[in-house]
């Protein structure tokens, strides 16, 4: 009998070993959700393949991360995607990888009671909102003085045309008229002209037309942001032209290479660790095939950050990780150091 007892004793043991064990080394499920069809751009693509790099390098450490694709084309009813995440038993989110996919999805943002972390998510929008959204990107506004701060130097009291794109008129008009109403408080004059169907021969013709214009700024990702200015050169060789820095890529740097204007990318700070800001670039080409843009930058970055969050705080839960960001000041990135405000 007491035989029986010890093996029981042991078996038991052993199961609670093995459930205690099998908890402890479950993974953090973390969600990625963009659009990933690469039917217009790759920019969703991009912040996560340097997401997946992050996430590689901290489990080499020892961390236990799982990252989870939603690709936001799938869903005809984005409303399901909510029941995806809670099936796939989803912790934290990265994403959505660009402001254009808040904006469009914001009814279904708003439904969730996760974590957010909001990889390259620049909206004014996002200000004062949900208590679940947090991001490293600067907001439209912090971009706008950056972008004045230039524009002011080289173009004040003069007429700026500014050129936004209907493909994401949601996010970069609002953008557009910010800047518009800060280069009328310098003096100047502005235009702001919309942007169709690319591959329309009445856009393309209505692009390559001369302007009455000191300077151009193209508002516009970078799928599109070097084709507008090649086709923009074509009338107004001589012009200065202004990108977001989101606008930054290989792809934009294509189609720029026979423009004749000088160029400038705005409100995009210098790496604080240039050394380790090149090896990463490296590793981005050679391991994920991906090149180095705004959007593999925050990806990265983000995954980071998200990271320091989890083991500073001990916790998965929303309430420890709300507690902790909003008493956060600052926090010392992969590659530079970010200062937080109350409205993120």
């Amino acid at each position: 009998m007491k035989k029986f007892i010890i093996i029981f004793l042991i078996i038991g043991f052993i199961i609670s070993l093995y459930i205690w064990y099998s908890q402890s080394s479950s993974p953090i499920i973390i969600g990625i959700i963009g659009d990933f069809s690469t039917n217009n751009t790759t920019e969703s693509v991009d912040a996560f393949r340097a997401t997946e790099l992050a996430i590689i390098e901290l489990n080499e450490t020892g961390r236990n991360y799982s990252l989870i694709r939603f690709d936001l084309s799938d869903y005809s009813d984005k409303n399901l995607l909510i029941d995806d995440l809670a099936r796939q038993q989803v912790e934290v989110i990265i994403g959505p990888t660009t402001s254009s996919l808040y904006l469009s999805n914001k009814d279904v943002f708003d439904q969730l009671q996760l974590p957010m972390f909001l990889s390259n998510v620049s909206t004014n929008a996002i200000s004062g909102e949900s208590d679940n959204l947090f991001r490293l990107v600067d907001s439209v506004s912090v971009q706008v003085d950056a972008m004045i701060h230039i524009i002011e130097d080289l173009h004040q009291e003069e007429h700026i045309t500014i050129f936004y794109t209907s493909q994401n008129s949601g996010y970069s008009k609002p953008f557009s008229i910010d800047l518009r109403d800060r280069i009328l408080q310098l003096n100047g004059t502005t235009s702001l002209i919309e942007v169709g169907d690319l591959s329309d021969a009445s856009t393309q013709k209505k692009l390559k037309s001369k302007l009455n214009t000191d300077a151009i700024v193209i508002m516009a990702g970078p799928s599109q942001a070097g084709i507008i200015a090649q086709l923009i050169s074509a009338g107004n060789p001589e012009q200065d032209i202004f990108f977001p820095s989101w606008a930054k890529s290989d792809r934009t740097l294509e189609y720029t290479q026979s423009v004749p204007n000088t160029m400038y990318a705005l409100s995009s700070p210098p790496s604080e660790e240039e050394a380790l800001l090149q090896a990463y670039i490296k590793r981005l080409d050679e391991i994920q095939n991906v090149s180095f843009n705004t959007f593999s930058y925050f990806g990265y970055e983000t995954m980071y950050f998200l990271d320091t969050v989890l083991q500073e705080t001990d916790s998965i839960e929303l309430k420890d990780i709300q507690e902790y960001i909003h008493n956060l000041n600052s926090y010392e990135g992969k590659f530079n150091y970010f200062e937080f405000n109350d409205t993120g």
